[in-house]
């Protein structure tokens, strides 16, 4: 589920839609801080701090700090008016990437731990300033991952295509591409060295599972050849 966040909005609208859809993790990337646009403060900074929303209270448990993330648990209190019990609580955790979303060692760093923490089968929620562009890219490789992890084959064109197809501000330009392959092909790396074999079966693995590649997978720019057309600037 893709979402922006919440700016100059009522930050009951994102927590309602949190219930609304069953969510149980939030994976978020927010703007620095000289971006014009300011996001809501929808987010509890710490376990004192309340954020009350009409009928909902949203409250922090544990607050982890990471190398490129901040993860905060989080306990959703709703109140009932009409009902026999006071309220219901709901348990969600909220993971926000802290690094650049181009460094392609910290984002799957932190794709990792998101994945450490929470179940294949959770609902999540990803969100960022666009609603499309950071969290996008986070979903998809999410999404690529867990496909290696099961099928042990993946189509990188293919997937893209298909969120693209109903989100088009996802993946938009050439270079949120080329962390796709970037960070795939350091997770390809980080499988094969647990599993004893040699790197040289990474080019070989990678170019089974994706047409870009061509017969000189270590030529950086005949990778992303097939493509460039699809992010080419139209001339006037």
């Amino acid at each position: 589920m893709l979402t922006p966040l919440p700016v100059d909005t009522p930050v009951t609208n994102f927590w309602t839609l949190v219930l609304q859809h069953r969510v149980t993790v939030i994976i978020a990337f927010e703007p620095r801080d000289s971006d014009k646009q300011v996001v809501s403060h929808y987010l509890p900074a710490s376990k004192n701090e309340v954020i009350h929303c009409d009928q909902m209270d949203v409250e922090a448990g544990t607050i982890t700090t990471g190398p490129y993330w901040q993860e905060h648990k989080l306990t959703i209190i709703l109140r009932h008016k009409k009902k026999t019990k006071a309220y219901d609580k709901y348990h969600v955790t909220h993971y926000k990437y802290t690094d650049d979303i181009f460094n392609p060692e910290s984002v799957l760093a932190f794709i990792q731990r998101v994945r450490l923490g929470s179940d294949q089968h959770e609902k999540i929620m990803f969100t960022c300033l666009s609603g499309a562009e950071e969290s996008g890219l986070l979903y998809v490789l999410t999404s690529l991952l867990d496909r290696l992890d099961n099928d042990n084959c993946i189509n990188i064109p293919l997937l893209v295509g298909a969120v693209k197809s109903s989100h088009l501000q996802v993946i938009p330009t050439l270079d949120y591409y080329k962390v796709l392959y970037k960070v795939v092909n350091l997770y390809v790396e980080s499988l094969l060295s647990s599993s004893g074999q040699s790197c040289r079966a990474v080019s070989t693995y990678i170019q089974m599972t994706s047409p870009l590649y061509d017969q000189r997978p270590h030529e950086t720019e005949n990778i992303y050849a097939n493509i460039q057309s699809i992010y080419a600037t139209p001339t006037q």
